[in-house]
C-alpha cells in the first residue's frame, strides 16, 4: 500500500511545528466565518483558479491538464513504486521540453505552512525523475481571495506571462539529491532526525529533533 504525497509532505513538517505563519480562519456554524464550510470553499475556490490558470496558459501555446480526473489518466500521474508514494499535480502545463508544475492553496500566503512547500518539491522530484532531459518549472501558488479581480504578469525563463491574480512563488535551485535521500529515508524508516527537507524557515522551529535546518536547500522563492 502506498501513502499520498500530500499526507509525506506535511508529515515531514510537522517535525516543524512553529513555522505556520498564522492559523487560518475556520469556517461554519463554529468558526469566525459563517455559512459555507472550509472544505467547500476550498473546492470551490480550487476548481474555479485551476480553470483560469488553464486557459492563460493554453491562450500562449501550452497543453494543460488542471482536474485530478483528467490528472490521474495523464502521464503525469505520480506511483512510484520504489518509495511507495502517490499524487495527483493539481495542474502541469507542457511545452515542448518545458513543464510547469503548479500546486495551489485556496488559502492566502499569510497562512502558508512548511508542509505546502514540502508537497511540491515532492512532486518535482518524483516527476523530475520521470521526465528525464525536461525542463520542469515548480511554482507555488497562493489564492487572493475570490473577490481578486486584478490580473497581473509573472515571468518564466524568458518569457512573461499573464496569469490569474494570486501570490506565484517560482522555486529555484533544488537540490535534488539531497530531497530524494531524506525522503527514501523517511519512507522506509519514518525516522527523521538528522536529515533535512527544508530551508531557513525552519528558523522558526523550536523542535530540537526538527528535520529542517538552516542552509537553504530549496534555494530562492
Amino acid at each position: 500500500m502506498s501513502s499520498g504525497i500530500k499526507h509525506v509532505a506535511y508529515s515531514l513538517a510537522g517535525q516543524c511545528p512553529h513555522f505556520r505563519l498564522s492559523e487560518k480562519p475556520k469556517f461554519g456554524p463554529k468558526g469566525e466565518h459563517g455559512g459555507e464550510g472550509f472544505i467547500e470553499r476550498g473546492n470551490r475556490v480550487h476548481k474555479s483558479f485551476l480553470s483560469e490558470l488553464k486557459e492563460a496558459f493554453e491562450e500562449r501555446g501550452f497543453s494543460c491538464i488542471a482536474s485530478d480526473k483528467e490528472m490521474a489518466e495523464s502521464e503525469f500521474a505520480i506511483h512510484d513504486e520504489t518509495l511507495k508514494i502517490r499524487g495527483l499535480p493539481d495542474a502541469v502545463c507542457k511545452q515542448g521540453d518545458t513543464i510547469l508544475l503548479f500546486e495551489f492553496k485556496s488559502y492566502p500566503l499569510a497562512y502558508a505552512e512548511l508542509g505546502d512547500l514540502n508537497q511540491l518539491i515532492i512532486y518535482y522530484l518524483l516527476l523530475s525523475k520521470k521526465f528525464v532531459g525536461k525542463k520542469i518549472i515548480p511554482i507555488l501558488v497562493y489564492s487572493e481571495g475570490e473577490n481578486a479581480k486584478r490580473y497581473e504578469y509573472i515571468k518564466i525563463g524568458d518569457g512573461e506571462y499573464q496569469v490569474p491574480p494570486a501570490k506565484y512563488l517560482i522555486l529555484k535551485d533544488i537540490n535534488k539529491e539531497f530531497v530524494e535521500k531524506a525522503l527514501e529515508i523517511f519512507m522506509t524508516s519514518n525516522k527523521v532526525e538528522g536529515y533535512v527537507i527544508s530551508s531557513k524557515d525552519c528558523d522558526r522551529c523550536g523542535n530540537t529533533s526538527c528535520i529542517v535546518k538552516t542552509g537553504g536547500l530549496y534555494g530562492r522563492y
